[in-house]
């Protein structure tokens, strides 16, 4: 779905989609399992470097790997969009890029 939507409406919905996913945890509606953790670090990420915020790469935890190729997409089209500065994309790429080495505990 995000990925359909125009490059100035992701991060609106990506705020969205952490606020609802929030609001579920905290109602017992779901449980926090690897993909909603792997939706929420995401939707971090890119509130974070929309807002010009370091995010918490520890966040990034337990990112299934068939889902980094997609974050990528949509980082990639949010920075050819200019929505996100190139710095960004880079910032993604040395964290969700890499599954096997795990996330770090360094905020960028």
């Amino acid at each position: 779905m995000i990925d359909s939507l125009p490059p100035k409406a992701v991060i609106r919905a990506a705020e969205a989609e952490r606020r609802m996913i929030e609001d579920d945890l905290s109602n017992q509606r779901i449980l926090p399992d690897r993909e909603i953790r792997s939706i929420l670090a995401f939707c971090g990420f890119l509130e974070a470097a929309a807002g010009g915020r370091p995010f918490s790469f520890s966040k990034v935890a337990d990112v299934p790997t068939e889902e980094w190729a997609f974050y990528g997409k949509i980082v990639q089209k949010l920075v050819e969009s200019g929505e996100l500065p190139l710095a960004d994309k880079n910032r993604f790429e040395a964290v969700f890029s890499n599954p096997l080495q795990g996330p770090s505990d360094s905020v960028v």
